[in-house]
């Protein structure tokens, strides 16, 4: 079963993970900090999480290492992926996260994807279905805020 109130935090950015830890005791949520996959490992050997936040490259893998290990867990944990390469925003999403943090992000920007993950019952992206096809051929992300209010 998942506590609603554990997020595991796979991020070796001590910057990142500072503010990621810092928005989610705010909100009386307990994040599980560790560095890469491996610490990643140990903690879903012991927990399931109902949400992950993840940098899309670990010192010892990828996210998509993340999809496959939670893939296990009924019902698998929704990832949310802290990207630096915009340019791969889209196939971040195909590949099975559930949305993206564009890095450099802001608390309000951690924010509101951890509140679309949390409260969403579809296994849907972070951008309405709606709204992808408008989408596509954007160059770069999108704001997801801004085509939430379109």
């Amino acid at each position: 079963m998942h506590k609603k109130n554990r997020i595991l935090v796979v991020c070796s950015n001590a910057d990142c993970a500072e503010m990621l830890t810092t928005v989610l005791k705010g909100w009386a949520m307990e994040a599980m900090l560790v560095s890469n996959l491996e610490g990643a490992r140990r903690v879903l050997k012991q927990n399931k999480p109902s949400l992950v936040v993840t940098e899309d490259k670990l010192s010892d893998g990828e996210f998509q290492t993340l999809l496959t290990l939670l893939a296990a867990n009924k019902p698998p944990a929704r990832v949310l992926v802290l990207l630096r390469d915009q340019s791969q925003y889209w196939n971040i999403l195909r590949l099975g996260a559930f949305g993206v943090i564009p890095i450099p992000f802001c608390r309000s920007d951690v924010q509101w994807a951890l509140i679309q993950a949390l409260r969403s019952e579809a296994p849907a992206r972070v951008v309405p279905f709606s709204r992808r096809d408008d989408l596509a051929g954007s160059p770069v992300p999108v704001d997801l805020r801004s085509a939430a209010k379109r």
